[in-house]
C-alpha cells in the first residue's frame, strides 16, 4: 500500500483504512499486513473515506460504496450519473465522464451523509438507501472541493462548502459566500479551531476568519458595526492615499507618459546645431630652393569654418521617439499594476488585523503577540512601498 498514491485515511475503532489510486486497503492498528477490499471496489481509484460508526463509505470515480465492518458486504449506494440506484442501474462504463465526487462528510450523530460532486450536492439520512438533492442556489458547485458540518452550543448544525469562489454556508435553502467582502479567493482546505475561528488555505496564502466578525447568518457570534470600528482609523491614510504614495515613490505616475509625449513634440521647436572647421590650404610649410642652402619657409595658414541650424517640424505630428515611449509605457503600466496590487493587499490585510485586535476578543497571548508583530510587519512593508510616507501620514 505504501507504493500506491494515497488520498484519504480513516481510523474506525481498531481498523485503519487507506484510500489509494488502486483500491481500498485496511489493517488492524496492532497488525502489520495490509489487505485489499476486493468486493466491487477492486482496483478502482478511491478518493475519499468517511464513517458513521456502522459503515465505512468510500467514494470512487463511479460512485459511493458502503463497506460493512465485517468487510464481507460492499454495496454501491450511489452511482454517478443516476438519480437513484432503484431507478437506473448504471454501470461503470456508462458514468458521465464530467461527474466526479469531490468530498464527503458525515454528521456527528452518524444519521446523515453528504456528498458533493462536480454537478450537485446530495445527502442520505438512511445510510445510503435513498438520496435527496440539496439546493445549490448561490453555490458554484463545480468548483467545490471541501465540505464540513459545524455545530453550535445548542446543537444546531450548519453545512459549509469551500472551493473556487470562497467559503459558503448553507442557511434557509441558500448558500451565502462568507468571503464576499474579501474578494474571489480559491480555497483549497479549511479548518476550524476550538474558539470557532476558521483558517483557510488558498493559493495566495493562509486566511483567517474570526468568529468575532461573523453576523448571525454567517459563522455565528455577536453583531459588530464595522462603520463604528472604522472610525478609530479615520486619521490613517485611505487606500487611495496609499496607492498614490506608492505610485509617486516608484515614479510610475501615468502623467509621466503624457510628459514624454509632450517633450518629444516640443523637440521640433529646438534646432539641430552643427559647426565645421577645415583648412583651405594644407601646404603650409615648403622649401625655398632659391638661396643656398635651402630654407624651410612657413606660408600662410588658410582656415575655413562654418555653422548651421536645422529644424524638423514633422516631429510636431509624429516623432520617432513615440515607438520607444510606447514600449516604456507598457512596461511602466505593468509595473504600476503590480505595485497597486501589492499595496492594496497589504493595506486590507493590515486593516483586518486591526479590526481583530480592536474587537478585544479573548485570545491567547501567543496569538495576540503573533497578530501584533504581523501588524508591525505589514506597516513596515507599506512604508517600503511609500518611502516611509505611510507612517509619517
Amino acid at each position: 500500500v505504501l507504493a500506491r498514491q494515497a488520498s484519504s485515511v480513516l481510523v474506525d475503532e481498531n481498523t485503519i483504512y487507506v484510500a489509494t489510486a488502486g483500491g481500498l486497503y485496511f489493517r488492524q492498528q496492532s497488525g502489520q499486513a495490509w489487505q485489499q477490499v476486493h468486493r466491487d471496489i477492486g482496483q478502482k481509484r478511491v478518493s475519499s473515506l468517511v464513517g458513521d460508526g456502522d459503515y465505512v463509505y468510500a467514494a470512487t470515480d463511479s460512485g459511493v460504496y458502503r463497506l460493512a465492518k465485517s468487510k464481507e458486504e460492499v454495496v454501491k449506494v450511489y452511482a454517478l450519473g443516476s438519480r437513484s440506484l432503484d431507478e437506473q442501474d448504471v454501470s461503470d462504463g456508462e458514468m458521465a465522464l464530467s461527474a466526479q465526487i469531490k468530498d464527503m462528510v458525515v454528521s456527528d450523530d452518524g444519521k446523515k451523509i453528504i456528498v458533493v460532486t462536480t454537478q450537485k450536492i446530495i445527502f442520505s439520512s438512511d445510510q445510503g438507501g435513498t438520496w435527496q438533492q440539496i439546493s445549490a442556489q448561490g453555490l458554484p458547485v463545480s468548483g467545490i472541493g471541501k465540505l464540513w458540518i459545524d455545530y453550535t452550543e445548542s446543537g444546531a448544525e450548519t453545512l459549509y462548502a469551500a472551493g473556487d469562489g470562497g467559503l459558503f454556508s448553507y442557511e434557509n435553502g441558500y448558500w451565502e459566500n462568507n468571503l464576499a467582502q474579501v474578494g474571489n479567493i480559491s480555497v483549497n482546505d479549511a479548518v476550524k479551531d476550538e474558539e470557532g475561528n476558521i483558517y483557510l488555505a488558498s493559493a495566495d496564502g493562509i486566511y483567517f476568519k474570526s468568529v468575532a466578525y461573523a453576523n448571525t447568518k454567517g459563522l455565528g457570534g455577536g453583531q459588530i458595526d464595522y462603520a463604528d470600528m472604522a472610525l478609530d482609523y479615520k486619521n490613517e491614510p485611505t487606500i487611495r492615499d496609499v496607492q498614490q504614495m506608492a505610485i509617486e515613490y516608484a515614479n510610475v505616475d501615468p502623467k509621466q507618459i503624457n510628459s514624454w509625449h509632450n517633450q518629444s513634440r516640443m523637440k521640433a521647436f529646438f534646432p539641430t546645431w552643427s559647426m565645421g572647421l577645415s583648412r583651405a590650404d594644407s601646404d603650409i610649410y615648403h622649401w625655398d630652393t632659391g638661396a643656398n642652402p635651402d630654407v624651410l619657409t612657413k606660408g600662410r595658414d588658410y582656415v575655413d569654418w562654418s555653422t548651421s541650424l536645422s529644424w524638423d517640424f514633422s516631429d510636431l505630428i509624429w516623432s520617432s521617439d513615440h515607438t520607444s515611449i510606447d514600449s516604456r509605457s507598457k512596461l511602466m503600466s505593468e509595473l504600476r499594476q503590480d505595485i497597486l496590487d501589492q499595496a492594496t493587499r497589504l493595506y486590507f490585510e493590515r486593516r483586518r488585523i486591526q479590526m481583530e485586535l480592536a474587537a478585544k476578543k479573548e485570545m491567547t497571548m501567543d496569538l495576540y503577540i503573533e497578530k501584533t508583530i504581523r501588524l508591525q510587519e505589514l506597516t513596515a512593508l507599506l512604508d517600503g512601498l511609500t518611502g516611509g510616507e505611510f507612517s509619517q501620514r
